[in-house]
């Protein structure tokens, strides 16, 4: 078998070409860092996860709130969340908490938990909250929720 030269490097310059557009390819994309405080009436929120929503695009984020009523917005695989405007709902209880039993295990005699969380908040068609999020650090953002009706 011989060596041709002339088909070979050509062949494996392109293959290169090519591994490197498919690696650069798979880069992460660019985020703004999104970060705050939840509180009703005056006092920090808890037990309740802040929603970001992005629906043109089709993003939806949900974030736990911390004991202090503090989050940080975080997707799948990086800490941010992409630029862009987003609708903001705060909801009730956080994914793994354990608040909502599974289908099998729930008790039809025991009424549903109670949530602090008012119910305008809890949709991003109604809570009125939105967000701004700009590449890199972004100013922390302060979601002072009411309990007194509209």
């Amino acid at each position: 078998m011989s060596f041709d030269r002339g088909r070979v490097l050509p062949s494996l310059l392109w293959a290169t070409v090519c591994s490197l557009g498919v690696f650069t390819g798979c880069s992460k994309p660019e985020v703004g860092i999104v970060a705050g405080r939840v509180t009703l009436d005056n006092q920090p929120l808890t037990n309740a996860s802040v929603v970001f929503e992005d629906a043109s695009r089709g993003i939806s984020v949900s974030v736990p709130l911390a004991e202090d009523g503090t989050f940080h917005a975080q997707t799948y695989d990086q800490p941010g969340l992409p630029p862009g405007n987003y609708r903001v709902a705060i909801r009730p209880g956080t994914i793994g908490s354990g608040e909502a039993p599974l289908v099998g295990d729930a008790d039809p005699n025991q009424p549903a938990p109670i949530s602090s969380v008012p119910e305008r908040y809890r949709s991003v068609k109604t809570s009125e909250l939105s967000i701004n999020v700009e590449l890199g650090e972004n100013l922390l953002y302060e979601f002072a929720l009411s309990s007194a009706p509209d």
